[in-house]
């Protein structure tokens, strides 16, 4: 399992070490709006004072930080053949059918389809993931929930043979309790899977959801 913080305080460190006012400079102009602080000021306080540059480093959860780990993670399992990183909604999966973005347009944009974020071959199977990392709760990350629970839904509605739905939910989060199903976040979802063809599970268990894949 990816130790996903210890890999953050490295990325902010390296993030750090590779700054300049350049990359920074919308950061800057908003600061200088929000405090009327001069622009010169703010700058030479940046150059001088290291734990105030902390303020302006890029954010690597901004930067497909989780998205990034968690497929390097994937590609070394045992039983992954040909990973692929799918560009940001290159291919959905909408009433069981994994769609491309241009067949998704020509379908009129579903609102139903769901990003999938990883494709591989596992045993005879194509297996499509979506993953999510969570922390900490709140509106946005409900959503992220959310879109977990309709990338199941959606992948439950397959038909295909050779195709196999993983829904990756990682975070504390997803062991908070969902009051409605009285489970916890990663039990709903796994509960919400057919766990025939479609599964959820942290990254930590993907493994032994590959290892009943193969032959």
């Amino acid at each position: 399992m990816p130790d996903w913080e210890s890999a953050l305080q490295k990325a902010w460190r390296k993030n750090y070490e590779s700054f300049s006012l350049k990359d920074a400079a919308e950061k800057i102009k908003t600061f200088v709006k929000r405090t009327g602080i001069d622009k010169d000021e703010v700058e030479a306080k940046i150059r001088n004072d290291t734990l105030f540059r902390w303020c302006f480093v890029k954010d690597p959860k901004r930067q497909n930080f989780y998205e990034d780990l968690a497929a390097e993670h994937i590609k070394g399992l045992s039983g992954v053949r040909n990973f692929i990183r799918l560009p940001n909604s290159a291919k959905s999966i909408c009433s069981g059918l994994v769609m491309d973005r241009d067949e998704l347009k020509k379908r009129g944009g579903n609102p139903k389809a769901k990003t999938i974020d990883f494709e591989w071959e596992t045993g005879r199977y194509r297996v499509y993931a979506s993953h999510k990392y969570t922390k900490e709760s709140g509106g946005a990350q409900d959503n992220q929930y959310k879109d977990l629970h309709e990338f199941i839904k959606e992948a439950n509605e397959s038909n295909s043979a050779d195709s196999v739905f993983v829904a990756i939910a990682d975070g504390e989060y997803y062991d908070t309790r969902n009051e409605i199903r009285g489970l916890s976040k990663i039990q709903s979802l796994k509960r919400s899977a057919d766990g025939r063809r479609v599964f959820a599970c942290t990254i930590d268990e993907l493994p032994e959801v590959l290892a009943a894949l193969q032959p």
